[in-house]
């Protein structure tokens, strides 16, 4: 064996180591490479489920929290319409106690009315009355002014009833007033 064919055969190791080596680390970086891929993909995945958990958890977050929210904003509302209807119904009581004492001071000018037109009816009366007694007075020669109510100085002679003496206006007057206290 001589130096070429060592020499050949050294460069036929050397090619064949060279490949081998080639080989092995092309296999070697497959391996890692399909290694690397399985952990990209576990990585991916795990990842996905983290961040759908933490999307749940976010979900579920904003749903209490806007619970809370429209609770709260509920309590509120609720609290504001008791006070408004609580409200609205004491201006209901005092309307309705306004109109009853609108309906009795009404009730009241009524019976006043009534009252003025029977004093009238009773003063035309009483006057007709004094004017007979004017007459009589006159006839009898007594001279005296008359008013609405009767002096017995003027006619001594005229014996007048105690009734004929008092005020009209004065007596119906008391009698309503006495009847609107009640």
């Amino acid at each position: 064996m001589g130096i070429t064919q060592i020499f050949i055969l050294i460069v036929l190791v050397l090619s064949l180591g060279i490949a081998l080596g080639r080989i092995s680390s092309k296999l070697f970086y497959r391996h890692e490479e399909k290694q690397a891929e399985k952990k990209a993909k576990l990585i991916v995945k795990e990842a996905k489920i983290e961040a759908a958990k933490f999307k749940r958890q976010k979900i579920l977050e904003a749903k209490e929290r806007f619970i809370r929210l429209k609770a709260e904003f509920e309590q509120g509302t609720g609290r504001r319409r008791e006070k408004l209807l609580s409200e609205e119904s004491y201006l209901k009581r005092k309307e309705q106690e306004v109109a009853q004492q609108l309906e009795q001071l009404h009730r009241k000018e009524l019976a006043l009315e009534e009252v003025r037109e029977e004093l009238e009816q009773l003063q035309a009366q009483k006057i007709k009355q004094l004017e007979g007694l004017s007459r009589y007075c006159s006839s009898q020669r007594t001279i005296a002014p008359f008013a609405i109510t009767i002096n017995s100085n003027v006619c001594p002679h005229i014996r007048v009833p105690n009734m004929l003496m008092r005020d009209p206006v004065h007596d119906v007057i008391g009698i309503f007033y006495s009847e609107a206290r009640k």
